[in-house]
């Protein structure tokens, strides 16, 4: 359902999304050294996809929170919580997302713990 529309070299999203949520160092990196080179103070969402090699291959930054946002605070890491405290000086709960899963979006959100996954 994530898939409005495909063709044989291109693709565009529908307004339903789903991703595996979990600590990827590689994609992480790459992120990191985006958000370096442009000089990010706060909030960066860094759109992307991994190749076939595992190559993160990003295609779109925008200085704004993504509408993931959400998924990742019931994945255990609030980034709006973190980004706030730090500007305001308080101590900011380490980065890392504390419930690895799939979590979905469409017109409700849904957790789907991880193991629980029906084959």
């Amino acid at each position: 359902m994530s898939i409005a529309s495909k063709g044989h070299d291109f693709l565009i999203s529908s307004g339903y999304s789903q991703g595996h949520f979990d600590e990827y160092p590689s994609i992480c990196a790459a992120a990191r050294t985006i958000a370096l080179a442009v000089g990010s103070l706060g909030p960066l969402n860094i759109q992307g996809r991994v190749d076939k090699t595992g190559r993160f291959l990003p295609f779109e930054i925008n200085p704004r929170f993504s509408a993931t946002t959400y998924l990742r605070a019931l994945a255990g890491f609030n980034e709006v919580d973190h980004f706030i405290r730090r500007l305001v000086g308080e101590e900011a709960p380490p980065l890392g997302l504390r419930r690895p899963g799939w979590y979905l979006r469409s017109l409700t959100e849904v957790v789907v713990p991880e193991g629980k996954l029906l084959s």
